[in-house]
């Protein structure tokens, strides 16, 4: 028996028959608050000002039809349960009825079934509102969990992380949408083992990161390691990686590693320009230095030769005077790896010599650096080849000028790409 308050509306033209109704639910215990109509136009005011739990309806009433009051409330509260309480109703009515929404129906001579079936509808109808209420905020909580996961994936988009799950027998088990975008590569061509993926690593780290999975593996502690590892498009992006055992499988007792990857490229290259220009800012302090203790001109080129391979830890450096009359660069120090590359060089000026068209002129006609940020792609140098065999990855050519006029030219070579983009 329910303790609440059941909103009882009443279609009965018979005043009679509505006390009795209402006396035989008061008599069983429920509490009742009630509202009697007899005619469509205040039952339609009913259904939207009071706000019935419980709809009872005679069958048959002088100029409103029990089936024309049920289909308005399947039309206007279609939640709200509509039982017919008649003098007389048929088989066939009743079954009529019932298809057409109708809950139950109780005769008039049989109230005492009347409390059970009314407190039965309002029981049903609240727990169907309950289902639909729990229903209702299920879908707006798997609506905010998908936006979550939306906004999540964003993120890790943007902060370039990805995740998979591998087992211990190497073998990945589930990977995050954006891990195989992370590699340039779709679905389909993912690695779905270890040893696949450490085929894409670059060579001279796939031993560091088999050691440190390993290791991982045999103490069961966290780890992390920075790689290069080779993206679709040809180039060498830098992962770092976090290895985590988060869980044994309960079905096969296997441990389940979880590794977080992330792509940070961008932020190795920034630490690496900040690096050269750390070791630019130490050449040009050194030279600084020497310019006021150096006793000969001789020994300030030899020692800015030195002190740019040794501060700037390069792999050559040469120092040449431009002679104007002559049209000719001419070396005058060096120091570092050369192994006769100054004398392949062709310092002239002129236009008529070709080989006078490299680096060395640009720098003194367009008194500007000229550099090559990787010998290896740049196939117009002339002596890539012999650059190359030498370990010469990356070239500048500075100008040096007083009052405006170009005097000579340093030149660097660094073993590493880049090393002169800042």
């Amino acid at each position: 028996m329910t303790h609440l308050t059941v909103r009882l509306l009443l279609a009965e033209d018979s005043p009679a028959d509505a006390e009795m109704a209402l006396r035989e639910l008061k008599r069983a215990g429920l509490r009742i608050a009630h509202h009697v109509v007899d005619s469509e136009r205040p039952f339609l005011r009913a259904l939207r000002a009071f706000g019935p739990d419980v709809i009872l309806s005679d069958f048959s009433m002088p100029g409103f039809d029990g089936m024309e009051a049920l289909h308005l409330a399947r039309e206007l509260v279609p939640e709200t349960p509509f039982i017919f309480v008649s003098g007389t109703l048929g088989e066939e009515y009743a079954v009529r009825a019932l298809k057409s929404g109708a809950w139950d129906y109780v005769l008039k001579t049989n109230l005492v079934r009347l409390p059970a079936a009314v407190e039965r509808a309002a029981a049903e109808a609240q727990a169907q509102r309950e289902r639909r209420r729990t229903a209702t905020e299920l879908e707006i909580a798997r609506k905010r969990l998908q936006e979550r996961e939306a906004a999540l994936t964003q993120a890790q988009q943007m902060a370039k992380l990805a995740h998979v799950v591998s087992g211990k027998d190497g073998s990945f088990k589930t990977w995050s949408d954006n891990l195989p975008r992370l590699l340039g590569i779709g679905p389909a061509q993912f690695p779905r083992n270890i040893h696949a993926w450490l085929e894409l690593v670059h060579p001279d780290d796939r031993e560091r990161l088999r050691a440190r999975t390993l290791d991982a593996d045999a103490t069961g502690q966290r780890g992390d390691i920075d790689y290069r590892l080779r993206h679709a498009g040809g180039a060498w992006i830098h992962l770092r990686q976090v290895i985590e055992l988060v869980e044994v499988n309960d079905d096969d007792g296997e441990e389940r590693w979880f590794n977080t990857l992330q792509d940070v490229t961008e932020q190795k290259l920034a630490e690496d320009r900040i690096k050269r220009l750390n070791r630019v800012y130490a050449v040009l302090s050194g030279i600084n230095s020497l310019i006021v203790r150096a006793p000969k001109r001789e020994e300030l080129y030899e020692e800015a030769c030195r002190i740019a391979v040794e501060a700037g830890r390069l792999r050559m450096a040469w120092l040449g005077v431009y002679d104007r009359k002559a049209r000719l660069v001419r070396p005058v120090a060096s120091h570092g790896y050369d192994e006769g590359f100054l004398r392949l060089m062709s310092l002239s000026m002129s236009d008529r010599v070709p080989q006078g068209r490299g680096l060395v002129r640009r720098a003194i006609r367009e008194k500007r650096p000229v550099m090559i940020n990787d010998v290896n792609q740049d196939s117009k140098f002339r002596l890539r080849n012999a650059a190359l065999e030498r370990g010469y990855r990356s070239a500048a050519v500075l100008p040096l000028t007083v009052a405006g006029e170009v005097t000579g030219v340093l030149g660097l070579f660094a073993s590493e790409p880049e090393f002169s983009r800042g």
